[in-house]
């Protein structure tokens, strides 16, 4: 008990101590938000959030909660974001916005970390929906789309991390269905082994000759944020395999933006859901990858030109700052769902047990 209490000292006067230094008289914004926090679940997804209200205008403004402030998940927050207020009061009756994880705060949009359905279940409520990485919106990548008309190499990219120790857990396969990455670049490797190329670096990337499947990994040659949408503008295709605890992963949002066609096991987990030769190329289980592979590679130019257009449509209306915000302002109140990765995952596990079992969902401690 002391450690913790130790622990959580620590974590608050490291938080309040880079807020006192992040130029906090800097709070502007024609309309105001007021974040209300007591447990941060979210992490960067939080933060992210925050970044896309501030980017819509909003001066965004924090509840000083204890249990907020001496906690990790936020460390991130205040080291990263600037323009912060931090209040020690509930929101004015002015206030545009209100944002929180309590369910007492009358008129306010409650965050809630229940972000997964168990398979075959309709989807309820709004999902915020998954963000690039944050460092695209903190460098301001995110305002400099690539040209979606320009000519670009008929192949299949993937850059990501290949680490094994970490992108082999159980969890995409036995709570999502899906493969993990480890297993889905195995099995590609093995059954299409003359299509795959894996540069060492960018300057190889143009080595590929006939191969049409491009998987680089990260932890051999690393490319800065600020590089990768003009890296991924250069093919048609990304592939999109799981991230380590859960299906999604920023790579497939950022892919989108850089007018990239996904191909992917789980259209179904963004909102709306990814359609199948419109803007996504899916596949369910182990036999249909190969076909889906097949399928990128069959397509004609005009086909993946209007694919293409789809795809940057669906992240234009979709998963931009301005309509995750706008969709926000349209619902005001109510129950909101965010992306809190290991909580939402274990949220999700304890759904999928309790059916299986036939007992009630408990409240999550």
């Amino acid at each position: 008990m002391i450690l913790q209490w130790l622990s959580a000292m620590r974590w608050y006067v490291m938080n309040l101590s880079r807020w006192l230094r992040m130029g906090r008289g800097s709070a502007i914004g024609q309309k105001t938000a007021h974040i209300d926090i007591e447990r941060n679940l979210w992490h960067r997804y939080l933060h992210i959030l925050i970044l896309f209200l501030q980017m819509s205008g909003y001066r965004v403004e924090l509840r000083h909660r204890w249990r907020f402030m001496a906690s990790w998940a936020s460390s991130d927050l205040f080291r990263m974001l600037k323009g912060l207020s931090l209040v020690g009061h509930g929101p004015r009756a002015s206030t545009d916005l209100v944002i929180s994880d309590r369910k007492d705060i009358v008129g306010a949009l409650v965050l809630d970390a229940d972000y997964f359905d168990p398979l075959g279940t309709q989807p309820h409520g709004y999902r915020i929906p998954m963000p690039m990485a944050d460092s695209a919106y903190l460098l301001g990548v995110h305002e400099r789309a690539p040209e979606i008309d320009a000519p670009r190499e008929h192949a299949i990219f993937f850059f990501g991390n290949m680490d094994r120790s970490a992108y082999a857990r159980s969890e995409p396969r036995t709570l999502f269905g899906c493969m993990d990455r480890c297993r889905l670049l195995d099995l590609i490797r093995n059954e299409l082994p003359h299509r795959v190329h894996e540069p060492m670096d960018e300057s190889s990337l143009a080595a590929r000759g006939s191969r049409d499947i491009v998987l680089m990994d990260r932890t051999m040659h690393y490319i800065k944020p600020k590089d990768l949408p003009s890296v991924l503008a250069r093919f048609d295709f990304f592939l999109a395999p799981s991230g380590v605890i859960m299906p999604l992963c920023h790579n497939l949002v950022e892919a989108m933006f850089a007018g990239c066609i996904p191909i992917l096991q789980h259209p179904h987990l963004m909102d709306p859901p990814l359609i199948d030769g419109v803007n996504c190329l899916s596949f369910h289980d182990e036999t249909s990858l190969v076909p889906a592979l097949d399928r990128a590679k069959d397509l004609s130019a005009s086909e993946v030109f209007a694919m293409r257009r789809a795809v940057r449509s669906y992240y234009d209306e979709h998963l931009a700052p301005a309509p995750v915000v706008q969709r926000l302002e349209a619902q005001k109140q109510g129950y909101v769902r965010l992306n809190a990765e290991l909580a939402s995952v274990r949220m999700l596990d304890r759904k999928i047990r309790a059916t299986v079992s036939h007992e009630p969902v408990q409240p999550a401690s």
